[in-house]
This record gives C-alpha cells, structure tokens and sequence, in this order.
C-alpha cells in the first residue's frame, strides 16, 4: 500500500483544486506517466539525454504531446481499444479547460458528455457526477501504467 500513497494524496490535492485545475494537472500527469510507460516498455532508460529529447521533447518530437503517446501505447498493445478511447476522452476534456477561458466546468454539456462516456469507471457503484467520474478515470489509468512500469523493472 505504501507504493499508493503519493497517488493518495494526490487525489487528496486534486479535491482541493478547481475544475480547471483538476482537469489539466490529472492530465498533465497521465501525459508524462505515459512517456514513462513508454521508455519502460521499449527498453530507452539508458538511452542518451539528446535522443529521449529528440523523441519526447520539442516541437519536432514524434511522442511530444498527450495524442501521440496515447496513439502509441495503443499500437503497443498496452491498452484495449476501449482505453484508448476512454485516453482520448481524458485529453479532450483537458483541451476544453486548456483552450476555453470562459465559463468551462465539468457541469458543460460537452465536458459532461465526454465524462459519462469514460467506460474505465462503469464498474463503480452508483452514480458519479462528472468531476469524479473524470478524476477517478484518470487515477485509475495512473495505478495501471505505475504497475506497469513497476513490472517492467521486475523482469529485468
């Protein structure tokens, strides 16, 4: 459980946090989690500093942004379909707060939509409004891919 913890309390931060801030930081760390996952799984820790930078960094780099990784741990197989999509959906709803400046919340019809589309928590109990529905999906996504890394490191 100890390995959960600071997961813990970033759920705990991100109840403090508005709307805004909730969608976009969740995100933000589902984004770099990924990267993670993805040099963990094709074996780039060691690789050199200009190289990780040339493919994860700047505005040349093929895994630079949220889309990209998501394409690629799809055509990696890490994930179903489905998680794809419900990955997708994360970093659309995170593109309306990002990009929106006016009067954006989970309560937004669009944000709404995409929330209660997020197939990752339809095995919870009852019904979730939209913020958590949203913020358990992302911390359920970053246990996932941290167990993953974790496992990687174990076979090695």
């Amino acid at each position: 459980m100890a390995k959960t913890d600071p997961l813990l309390k970033l759920a705990a931060e991100l109840d403090k946090e508005s709307d805004r801030a909730l969608a976009i930081l969740a995100a933000s760390y589902l984004d770099h989690l990924l990267g993670c996952l993805i040099t963990t799984t094709l074996g780039l820790e060691g690789i050199p500093k200009a190289a990780h930078k040339f493919l994860f960094e700047g505005p040349n780099a093929g895994l630079a942004d949220f889309s990209a990784r998501i394409e690629m741990v799809g055509h990696l197989e890490i994930f179903s379909k489905a998680e794809i999509k419900d990955l997708h959906r994360i970093r659309k709803i995170r593109n309306e707060f990002a990009h929106d400046f006016t009067g954006v919340s989970f309560d937004a019809q669009k944000v709404a939509d995409l929330c209660g589309a997020l197939k990752i928590t339809k095995d919870d109990r009852g019904p979730l409004t939209p913020r958590e529905c949203y913020k358990r999906a992302t911390l359920q996504f970053m246990i996932t891919i941290l167990c993953q890394i974790r496992s990687h490191g174990e076979d090695d």
